[in-house]
């Protein structure tokens, strides 16, 4: 349940995940990929056809959604959001790794520098921005790539479609890859209900009373329907017990979708936050009636990237005061020097060679002492829960 709150929503979410383009795998005669070796062939098969980039990512996007990584039961640090978690995990045994230190990490590091050293990874995938990278799908430079869901597949195909109506593009979701068939993957990419947001009434309000109305306003069902939802009647209506966009909002004559939706809604602050209108945004509304909407069929893919296992990441453990600062000093070490060691191993400026010396150095920088104090919080919040 998404905040605890709204029956309809999952307890976390997936967003993010890896597309490839349906209509150069039929030119290639090849089946969507389900290994890493079936990913390796395609990606030959891309930069074979004159595909500049067979795959093209942003660092952040490739590491968040997890990609590649989870095949070698890892997880990643998202580069260039340092603290996320998502470079923590629960082993099965219920201790804690730290992704980036793992062996199966340097296996990953191989993997993703054998495909930058046979330019089938695109050279810009740590500097380049979203733009940057769709710049290069719409042109057709790209073969396939990893995408955030609030920038959508159908709206890219739309993009293509207005310069070259005759083009065969045809970009789908498809589940993170694994070493070999049958193999279960531990860890996918989700997002836990944000604990982190709160609210406060300072001793200079003028009416207490007022404000804490208005807060527990926005957590009634009332409330809670007219932040995500605005209207009922003008911005959205209930249908069969869900709440759908209507035809105001949809066929707006000076907005799209989302710009005429967002005068109706108001999500700042500690309030519930509905997972269902965000997937209703999603939506390709460009589409005829039966058509398959390939934004949708993606999210419902990457939700099922290892299903049944966990996420990546821990629970909401919190430090005690008297640890927050040495964890925050040690690990931010560790992450800067990780983020720095990840692209120049994938692209060779640093040999693999080296990277049990590169393990050798998270522990003198004080690997285990973050993990010592990980698992201290982690049997608090047992504790807590229990």
């Amino acid at each position: 349940m998404w905040q605890n709150t709204i029956e309809r929503e999952p307890y976390d979410e997936t967003f993010i995940g890896l597309i490839i383009r349906k209509d150069l795998l039929d030119k290639a005669g090849l089946d969507i990929p389900v290994t890493l070796d079936d990913w390796y062939e395609a990606l030959v098969a891309f930069k074979d056809m004159g595909i500049k980039h067979p795959i093209s990512f942003m660092g952040t996007y490739a590491t968040l959604a997890q990609s590649f990584a989870s095949a070698f039961d890892i997880t990643l640090p998202v580069v260039g959001m340092p603290g996320m978690g998502s470079d923590f995990a629960l082993r099965e045994d219920g201790t804690i790794q730290y992704g980036p230190a793992e062996d199966g990490y340097g296996e990953y590091l191989t993997f993703m520098h054998r495909l930058y050293e046979e330019g089938l990874l695109d050279p810009d995938f740590m500097v380049q921005d979203a733009t940057t990278m769709h710049t290069k799908i719409v042109n057709g430079e790209v073969g396939a790539w990893v995408q955030m869901m609030p920038i959508g597949i159908g709206g890219l195909r739309g993009q293509v479609l207005a310069l070259d109506p005759d083009s065969d593009f045809y970009p789908i979701g498809v589940l993170n890859p694994v070493k070999e068939e049958g193999q279960q993957l531990r860890y996918r990419q989700g997002n836990l209900a944000y604990t982190a947001s709160g609210a406060a009434i300072t001793t200079s309000c003028k009416d207490i009373a007022t404000a804490c109305r208005v807060l527990d306003y926005a957590w009634s069902d009332e409330g809670n329907m007219l932040l995500n939802w605005g209207i009922e009647g003008e911005s959205y209506q209930m249908v069969d017990g869900w709440p759908e966009l209507t035809e105001q909002i949809l066929n707006d004559s000076q907005y799209t979708p989302s710009e005429a939706f967002s005068r109706y809604r108001n999500l700042n602050g500690p309030y519930p936050q509905d997972h269902t209108q965000r997937l209703v945004l999603k939506r390709d509304y460009s589409l005829p009636d039966g058509a398959v909407d390939e934004n949708i069929a993606a999210l419902d893919l990457w939700s099922s990237n290892a299903n049944g296992s966990v996420r990546a990441g821990l629970p909401s453990i919190t430090m005690l005061t008297e640890e927050a600062s040495e964890y925050a000093n040690t690990y931010n070490e560790l992450s800067t020097y990780v983020e720095e060691m990840f692209s120049k191993f994938i692209m060779g400026t640093e040999p693999l060679s080296n990277f049990e010396q590169y393990q050798q150095t998270l522990k003198t920088m004080g690997l285990d002492r973050v993990l010592e104090l990980q698992e201290g919080a982690l049997q608090r919040y047992y504790n807590r829960t229990a």
